[in-house]
C-alpha cells in the first residue's frame, strides 16, 4: 500500500483509483442503511420526490446536482432524475457521481487500449 510520505505526483492513475475505491468502500462499511426504499410504479422523478426520498432539502439536491455529486436524468427544466438510480446512488451509500463516470470512462479507455 502507500503509506503517508508518499507524494501524489509519484502515483499513477491505477494507484488514484485504488485509493478512491479503498476510501468509497471503508465509507460504504462504516455508514448503515437507514433508507426505506418505496416501490412505485413511475421511475421518473421530480425534485421534490427526491428531496423526501434521500432527506435532503431541495436547495441540497440543487447544489448536488450542479456539482455532479448525485445522478440525474436531465438539468433543464423540469430537473429530472431516474428513481432506480437513485436508489441505487442511496444503497451505495451515495458515491460521488462524478467519481462513478470517471470510472467509466476509464474502463472504456482501457477496454479500446486492448483491442489495439
Amino acid at each position: 500500500m502507500f503509506d503517508l510520505n508518499t507524494r501524489i505526483i509519484d502515483l499513477t492513475v491505477a494507484d488514484l483509483k485504488e485509493i478512491i475505491k479503498d476510501s468509497i468502500r471503508e465509507v460504504q462499511n462504516e455508514k448503515p442503511n437507514i433508507y426505506q426504499i418505496q416501490e412505485t410504479k413511475s421511475d421518473v422523478m421530480y425534485i421534490d420526490e427526491v428531496a423526501e426520498l434521500t432527506k435532503l432539502s431541495k436547495n441540497s439536491v440543487y447544489s448536488k446536482v450542479s456539482k455532479m455529486e448525485m445522478p440525474y436524468v436531465s438539468r433543464g427544466r423540469p430537473l429530472t432524475f431516474s428513481r432506480k438510480q437513485i436508489e441505487d446512488w442511496i444503497m451505495n451509500g451515495r458515491p460521488n457521481f462524478l467519481e462513478q463516470k470517471v470510472d467509466e470512462q476509464l474502463a472504456n479507455l482501457n477496454r479500446r487500449k486492448k483491442r489495439c
